[in-house]
């Protein structure tokens, strides 16, 4: 029975660790994504490294804690919205028309607003959805964080941030 508890134990805290650098690597996507000057075909291949991390972090669901796989289907949502977002940002890119038509393109095909940046990024709704969703998570990923492990950087405003540097 202990070694049930603790098997079950190991895998919530294995989809924990994986959680967290997933949603590290979704925030810098995010931000990315915000950047006009953004490669947007390496943004594309990091985001779906970033959804493979969260289907490896909710490979177990059965066995993970219920507040465990609501935080990783929120942010997966997050991440999936940010993957089809930027196929279509990459699909624009190709098309190859001049500006004025890629744009027209993107309002009608991509859902764009008004208010859509020109050339790549999210609009600000789908900024204000994506975030509210992160924030939604922001206790879970918080109360978790003594799984990480321990590497950690300032990022300059007084919160600390995990690294989520990948050697390949």
């Amino acid at each position: 029975m202990l070694l049930a508890a603790a098997a079950v134990a190991a895998v919530n805290l294995y989809a924990v660790y994986t959680f967290n650098q997933a949603t590290a690597s979704l925030n810098a996507n995010i931000a990315a994504a915000s950047d006009d000057a953004t490669d947007l075909q390496m943004l594309q291949i990091r985001q779906q490294q970033t959804d493979a991390q969260f289907e490896d972090a909710g490979a177990f669901g059965f066995l993970l804690l219920p507040q465990v796989r609501s935080d990783i289907e929120h942010n997966a949502a997050a991440s999936s919205l940010l993957t089809e977002r930027t196929i279509q940002e990459v699909e624009l890119q190709h098309d190859g028309g001049d500006s004025a038509d890629a744009a027209a393109v993107g309002v009608e095909d991509a859902g764009r607003g008004d208010d859509a940046k020109q050339g790549g990024g999210l609009t600000e709704e789908q900024r204000r959805q994506v975030e509210e969703l992160l924030q939604a998570n922001q206790p879970a990923t918080s109360d978790q964080s003594a799984t990480d492990d321990g590497q950690s950087a300032d990022n300059g405003d007084g919160d600390e941030q995990t690294s989520t540097t990948k050697p390949w």
